[in-house]
């Protein structure tokens, strides 16, 4: 929606007039930068062009959930994988086909954390939380912790089920998360050099739970394994 109001105003202010837009640009800036570095840190390239090409490249396929690569980044230094792979759970913006937890929900937290510590330096400060020009009801930051929660003990407990299902702790890890934001390729023995044909059986119908749950935003499917859903 925002590349079609840019392309009918023919202008670009429309995206930085835009929070989320700005967050996502930031994110994915300060993600490519950590990346580049390390990689010309490391000598993983023996090109300066190299690393930052590659660097920028991967740093959004992964963030922007795309699915996509253009080398082998599993064989990166171990932190920029785990940086890019826990860019893809929130980087991506409400309303597209990115998977994960949605750059609105992370900048909601992230005022309201600003919030709370302003309200234990002045206890009598009355201030709603506002995101852009709209002001947040409670109830929707009460309905984004919940979802935070549910997804960080999903995701635990995905990580726990794959590796008691045979599976390395890297790899259990980034499939859990991988298939929750509907990556594509996680990192280990499931990396983008790699596929899923070596997964069990349980283990790719897992994987599918995980990305149906992933897609259609948790609580729509998990209701259904709810009493009260079937009573209603």
């Amino acid at each position: 929606s925002m590349h079609f109001i840019a392309w009918r105003k023919l202008s670009l202010k429309v995206y930085l007039k835009d929070v989320e837009t700005c967050g996502w640009i930031g994110t994915a800036t300060l993600i490519s930068i950590f990346a580049s570095f390390m990689l010309v840190y490391s000598k993983t390239y023996t090109s300066v062009y190299d690393a930052i090409y590659y660097g920028v490249t991967n740093t959004v396929f992964v963030i922007s959930t795309g699915g996509f690569a253009n080398t082998n980044y599993g064989e990166w230094p171990l932190v920029v994988q785990l940086m890019i792979l826990f860019g893809s759970c929130f980087a991506t913006c409400a309303g597209s086909t990115g998977g994960g937890f949605k750059m609105i929900r992370a900048i909601a937290l992230v005022k309201q954390g600003n919030l709370e510590f302003k309200r234990i330096l002045h206890p009598r400060m009355v201030r709603p939380l506002i995101i852009g020009n709209k002001v947040i009801d409670k109830q929707i930051i009460f309905s984004v912790m919940a979802f935070l929660m549910l997804y960080t003990v999903i995701a635990l407990i995905s990580t726990i089920v794959f590796l008691l299902s045979g599976l390395d702790g890297l790899t259990s890890f980034s499939a859990a998360l991988a298939c929750l934001n509907n990556l594509g390729p996680a990192l280990g023995s499931l990396g983008p050099s790699y596929n899923f044909t070596s997964l069990s059986d349980f283990q790719v119908l897992f994987c599918c739970f995980l990305m149906v749950i992933g897609r259609l935003e948790l609580f729509t499917v998990l209701v259904l394994f709810t009493r009260g859903f079937w009573r209603a």
